[in-house]
């Protein structure tokens, strides 16, 4: 059963993706209105983490360290997709990798744009979030518009369309429909 609504999960992830991308800057740096608990138990329900890998991540939610923090953005930015060996052993990212890796960073990214899909209200916060943050020149991202119009045509260079194909696993051929 398809739970999306609204927007498609590849249309949010692309928009992540392209925003990370062009901005030079991390999502969660942005601040998107993501409670993380919310998604936290959203994964479990979903068979991304497992019981135990939970009970782990509510312990250091509750107990958070110095390294590790209580903040909203960054715990959760680490918990989808950690390529910081200091946070290996944490055990409940969904992706790790050490150092860049397209595929971890692939798959983080992916849950998070199913997370989105899921609710109106958290395609609403995303869509705010955007708005709030905009792209390089005062564009914005373009949820409404698919996958392949997600970036606006001013900033649709050799560069950007390179990495979103290498990344997102987007048909060159498609772009210019």
């Amino acid at each position: 059963m398809n739970a999306e609504v609204g927007v498609d999960s590849k249309t949010i992830f692309v928009a992540l993706v392209a925003w990370e991308f062009l901005c030079g800057e991390n999502f969660f740096d942005a601040n998107p209105a993501l409670h993380v608990s919310s998604f936290m138990f959203w994964c479990l329900g979903k068979g991304y983490i497992t019981t135990s890998q939970m009970d782990k991540w509510i312990y250091d939610w509750q107990h958070p360290d110095e390294e590790w923090g209580a903040d909203t953005a960054q715990f959760l930015s680490y918990f989808l997709w950690c390529d910081d060996l200091r946070f290996e052993d944490r055990g409940y990212c969904i992706a790790f990798s050490k150092g860049w890796n397209a595929e971890a960073y692939r798959k983080a990214y992916q849950v998070l744009a199913e997370f989105y899909a899921s609710t109106e209200l958290y395609q609403n916060r995303l869509r705010e979030t955007f708005e709030d943050n905009l792209l390089p020149g005062g564009y914005k991202i373009q949820l409404d518009k698919g996958p392949y119009e997600v970036v606006p045509p001013a900033l649709r260079d050799e560069d950007t369309l390179s990495f979103l194909s290498e990344v997102c696993l987007l048909d060159r051929s498609l772009e210019e429909r």
